[in-house]
């Protein structure tokens, strides 16, 4: 009898999907345990052999499959999350905010997007240690989180900034959760080492439509970010000089 005929290798093909894999392996074995019948035991024995043989390639191939599938989406998440703090990070953001910019040219829709800056960073990295900063950092990230609904997006930009992206929504809107976000963020505070680091950061906040662009967008939500920063660094510098 020939057996060379079952192409066992062909199993172990890249090209063949996990579909294709079973079948092709149901197909196989069905076709050798149909050749045993009226055969010598030798020639049952080999086929047994040629069987299992078949089975343990094609499990091993489906094993690879799934673990390239796996490490595929975890490097893909890798690219598009902050590995500290666990939210967007500026490719994952940008990308998302690509994406809602064409939807609304598309069906004429509105946004917010939200700069957020965090203040006196810096000071606390250099009072209390950069561990205290990153415990900063993931404090900020979990509390604008937990606070926007799952069709937003938070992002860590980089260093102490982060951006908030409302879809669905108009500027009043908008205005009334950039108030509520600051209004928690600026009343919260960490505890390390036996003391409450308090958390204070600057909001900026521009609207969307379909005619905005990514660049001009993120740069217009920076300058209104940045211009509340600077305020609020001189009432603290006025505050301190009149002490």
């Amino acid at each position: 009898m020939d057996t060379t005929a079952i192409d066992i290798s062909a199993l172990t093909s890249s090209n063949l999907s996990h579909s294709d894999l079973v079948s092709a392996v149901t197909e196989l074995v069905a076709t050798m345990w149909s050749r045993v019948d009226g055969h010598a035991s030798d020639d049952a024995e080999e086929l047994q052999k040629a069987a299992a043989s078949a089975l343990n390639a094609a499990l091993d191939a489906d094993r690879r499959m799934a673990e390239l599938s796996q490490r595929i989406h975890d490097l893909e998440e890798l690219a598009l999350t902050d590995a500290l703090t666990g939210v967007a990070n500026r490719r994952g953001f940008q990308g998302e905010l690509a994406r809602c910019l064409s939807h609304a040219r598309r069906h004429g829709e509105r946004g917010v997007l939200i700069s957020i800056d965090l203040d006196g960073f810096k000071e606390i990295n250099d009072t209390n240690g950069h561990l205290a900063g990153d415990r900063v950092l993931q404090h900020t990230a979990k509390l604008l989180a937990d606070n926007v609904r799952s069709t937003d997006t938070v992002a860590r930009i980089g260093g102490d900034e982060f951006m908030v992206l409302l879809t669905h929504t108009s500027c009043e809107d908008g205005l009334a959760r950039a108030q509520s976000l600051e209004q928690c963020l600026n009343g919260s505070s960490i505890a390390w080492e036996n003391k409450a680091i308090p958390i204070r950061a600057s909001f900026g906040m521009r609207s969307y439509t379909g005619h905005d662009t990514l660049e001009h967008l993120i740069g217009r939500a920076d300058e209104a970010m940045y211009r509340t920063k600077r305020i609020r660094a001189e009432f603290i510098r006025q505050s301190r000089a009149a002490a």
